[in-house]
């Protein structure tokens, strides 16, 4: 046995330092005995065309997994082999912490390789076979990894928790490294979330706890990595080049490909911004290349995303628009299955509430049947006394009508609140296929345009690149028309859900709009539209959420352009009346009737006007801007004659007369 584990150690080891992955499919050999603890187990080794054989114990099985760690970040396909390898031989043993250390592997090169549904699914298994084993002091690493699938997710309240509770375990048990870990990933949700001064407080605590502990340089790495890149973020470019270069030289002289490739992508991304695009495409290039022959997915994309913008940067919009859509494709891969599983949740959802309205239902008529067989036995036991006792036959009489009275009363209340219950229910149905009639609609138009210019496109034997750009333009109109329509339906449910949840800051309102304007000029330019903007004081200042600031601007001016006749003018004001902040955005297009001003505001509205330039109208803009400035304590109004115009009035309350809380949330590198 002894031998054979040697010989198995030597070709692993040899299998690592090729790059090659050692492993093929698994050969057991008939005899029923392979199937039992000792017996024989062949595994293929593709570098030299032979099968080895290994006994099949417990001993192998932990071989195979310290072997598939220990090349996680050097050798991406072969420690997914070994993970896969080390499963099916736990399996056949029925070794239960073999079982659950190859599954909580598999998470690991599921999340490297950027699935994340299959990664999480793993590591809860995992999770839930080391609670049977009795394991709690691995129960923090764990929580780290499940930790680490919502950050990818986006999900950071949910992964801020998980680490939070991984960290509070750790102290605990008094086992500070993998503590020092979930500091750094929570400093990542900070840095994701543009917390900048929180996220550098937990990678210095990260990279000073580790650098003390003295044991791990891989973390105190990874903190001075995380540092240089939080750094770029705050544009203080040298020292994020010095810190950067640190890291830099530690990990090209280990084995951790997985932080090469990040530290490469994030110097790219630095010389980028620098102005140094030689460089930028050097380091961009090796990240790429590294993450395309260790299949990290999410790295494969941010590469390509990176190339694109260097090239547009640099007028080589070829090759820009080749990696775009490189970066589309992985960005599609990352996203369909999370997707189809977000669309499954939603029905299952709506399914659950129609049940559950559905039994509130029935509980409601079974609730009125008591009642109704309660009044049957009253009565039953009147008649009783007045066979028994005729003298008390007044007495029952008024206590009977009394309670039926009040039985009667309850009858009527409770009916009332079942048909009630059912007029919400066909007010949520009728919404539901208004949305579904709406989206149907709208996306109808854009898709046959796509499909008709790649009908074109293929009918074309010998299409000339100015003809193709001509169809890729129709294409990618047709996508922006249906991309505009998803983002607008998001945005209501992110609205619904988050309006008043989302981060709160002070903002200067004028910064804010001046934005917005820049946005829109080449749109109105594009009209023979002049936009003409009057910032009365440029220092007001107000409580609310960028984002959400942003989108109100957005869609008013965007209004006023759409609906405006080429070669007019649209006037934008922003002045101070009283305590609040108002903004106006004046446009002399054919105005709104009375008729659809009473529903101006109300959600896939579409009104009698058109826009003058043939685009696109969703009907959400301006429900979308009341729901906003709504959630801001603020005030939209609309003054409009047919024939005159339009003006949209917003109104804040300044920062000054509503002090708001900030809220502090955090993300991942």
């Amino acid at each position: 046995m002894r031998s054979a584990m040697v010989k198995l150690t030597i070709c692993l080891l040899f299998a690592v330092f090729a790059g090659t992955p050692l492993f093929g499919a698994i050969s057991v050999q008939e005899d029923p005995v392979n199937t039992q603890r000792g017996g024989t187990y062949y595994i293929h080794d593709p570098v030299e065309d032979v099968f080895n054989t290994v006994i099949v114990e417990e001993a192998t099985v932990d071989s195979l997994l310290d072997l598939g760690y220990e090349s996680r970040n050097s050798n991406s396909r072969l420690s997914y082999h070994l993970a896969n390898e080390a499963l099916a031989m736990s399996e056949i043993l029925d070794y239960r912490l073999g079982i659950t250390e190859s599954t909580n592997l598999l998470g690991i090169k599921h999340l490297d390789f950027g699935q994340y549904d299959s990664a999480l699914k793993y590591f809860l298994s995992a999770k839930e076979m080391n609670r049977e084993l009795d394991r709690r002091e691995m129960d923090p690493v764990f929580l780290n990894n499940i930790a680490l699938v919502h950050i990818q997710q986006e999900d950071y309240e949910r992964a801020a928790a998980y680490l939070n509770h991984s960290m509070e375990m750790d102290r605990e048990l008094g086992q500070f490294e993998d503590g020092y870990l979930s500091m750094n990933n929570l400093g990542v949700i900070y840095r994701r979330q543009g917390l900048y001064e929180q996220a550098l407080e937990q990678f210095r605590k990260s990279k000073k706890l580790s650098y003390e502990a003295g044991d791990n340089p891989l973390l105190h790495h990874i903190a001075i990595l995380n540092i240089g890149n939080t750094y770029r973020n705050l544009e203080r470019f040298d020292e994020s080049l010095a810190y950067m270069t640190r890291a830099l030289d530690y990990f090209e002289n280990s084995d951790n490909r997985v932080q090469l490739i990040t530290t490469y992508l994030f110097l790219g991304q630095l010389h980028k911004d620098l102005g140094d695009f030689d460089k930028a495409l050097e380091y961009g290039g090796m990240s790429l290349e590294q993450a395309s022959y260790s299949l990290y997915r999410d790295r494969i994309r941010d590469a390509h995303e990176l190339l694109s913008e260097i090239y547009e940067a640099r007028g080589n919009y070829q090759l820009a628009y080749a990696h775009y859509k490189n970066f589309h494709a992985a960005s599609d891969s990352l996203m369909n299955a999370e997707r189809s599983n977000m669309i499954n949740e939603m029905q299952i959802r709506f399914d659950v509430q129609q049940k559950n309205r559905e039994i509130e239902v029935l509980n409601q008529e079974a609730r009125l049947q008591e009642a109704q067989l309660s009044q049957q036995v009253l009565q039953q036991w009147f008649l009783i006394a007045v066979l028994a006792l005729m003298v008390i036959i007044a007495a029952l009489l008024f206590y009977t009508n009394h309670q039926k009275k009040a039985s009667n009363r309850i009858l009527r209340k409770r009916r009332e609140e079942i048909e009630k219950k059912n007029r919400e229910l066909e007010k949520l149905n009728k919404q539901k296929d208004d949305f579904l009639g709406m989206a149907a609609h709208d996306l109808r138009n854009p898709l046959s345009g796509i499909r008709s210019a790649t009908e074109l496109i293929n009918m074309e034997e010998k299409a000339d690149m100015k003809l193709i750009r001509e169809y890729t333009s129709m294409i990618q109109i047709s996508s922006d028309r249906m991309l505009n329509l998803l983002n607008q339906l998001l945005d209501i449910q992110s609205i619904n859900e988050h309006a008043n949840r989302s981060l709160q800051e002070k903002l200067i309102l004028s910064d804010t709009l001046q934005q917005s304007v820049s946005n829109y000029e080449t749109t109105a330019s594009a009209k023979e539209i002049t936009l003409e903007v009057d910032i009365e004081d440029e220092n007001l200042e107000v409580i609310g959420n960028i984002n959400n600031v942003t989108r109100i601007f957005d869609n008013l001016i965007s209004n006023a352009i759409k609906y405006s006749p080429a070669g007019s003018r649209v006037g934008i004001r922003q002045t101070r009346i009283d305590n609040s902040a108002v903004v106006e955005v004046k446009d002399y297009g054919p105005g709104i009737s009375e008729e659809d001003q009473e529903k101006l505001f109300g959600r896939y509205t579409r009104l009698s006007n058109v826009p003058t330039g043939d685009e696109k109208s969703t009907g959400l803009g301006l429900y979308i801007v009341k729901k906003l400035v709504t959630s801001m304590n603020g005030r939209v109004t609309c003054e409009s004659k047919q024939g005159e115009g339009s003006l949209f009035t917003v109104s804040f309350p300044l920062a000054e007369e509503n002090p708001a809380l900030v809220r502090e949330e955090g993300a991942y590198a």
